[in-house]
């Protein structure tokens, strides 16, 4: 059974232009990992972005702090093991090629999402 929700404080944004794990620039075209807020819609491959945090943070495949096992659709919680639901909140990461600034959301993202988790079953920031 999942946990009951919790009110969440919104996070700022943390993603800079540098590696969270080695500290190095992730260039344009660059194939990374990148953990972002959203809501999971089933019509979709990749959940939406919260509009007040996009993406939280990024890393360079080989610097991933855990071991990611993809899921194709549908999609269960790494945390409780449940399905996700259409329309929750959720925290996930994607894989993909960093794009061009402005744009945020990574290029080439496949069929699979490295991780999704409810958001409520997310540790708080």
């Amino acid at each position: 059974m999942r946990p009951t929700p919790r009110v969440r404080r919104r996070a700022q944004p943390l993603m800079t232009d540098l590696c969270a794990g080695c500290r190095d620039e992730l260039n344009t075209g660059d194939t990374v990992y990148q953990l972002a807020w959203g809501r999971y819609m089933r019509s979709c491959i990749t959940p939406t972005y919260d509009p007040w945090t996009g993406p939280i943070i990024e890393w360079h495949t080989r610097c991933a702090p855990v071991n990611l096992a993809p899921q194709v659709q549908p999609y269960f919680c790494v945390v409780c093991s449940e399905l996700v639901d259409d329309g929750e909140e959720v925290a996930y990461v994607t894989v993909g090629d960093k794009p061009i600034p402005p744009y945020k959301r990574l290029e080439r993202r496949g069929y699979e999402l490295p991780l999704i988790a409810h958001l409520n079953c997310w540790p708080a920031p």
